[in-house]
């Protein structure tokens, strides 16, 4: 399986934002995940996977 970036995002404070979805009939691994906070202030990130279809929810939250 070939390695590619699949998404980088500089998002607005408190927006959730879509990185990366898989298309159809498709997989995709994620080996690994970097954030980083290019401010001068403390920062807080959440990364979830959410199923087509389904609204965000607490189950789908991965890190904090």
């Amino acid at each position: 399986m070939a390695k590619k970036v699949l998404g980088q995002s500089n998002p607005s404070a408190t927006t959730l934002t879509t990185l990366y979805t898989v298309p159809s009939a498709k997989e995709a691994v994620v080996s690994s995940i970097s954030v980083a906070n290019l401010t001068a202030t403390a920062a807080t990130y959440r990364i979830a996977i959410r199923p087509a279809g389904a609204a965000i929810a607490n189950q789908h939250y991965l890190g904090y």
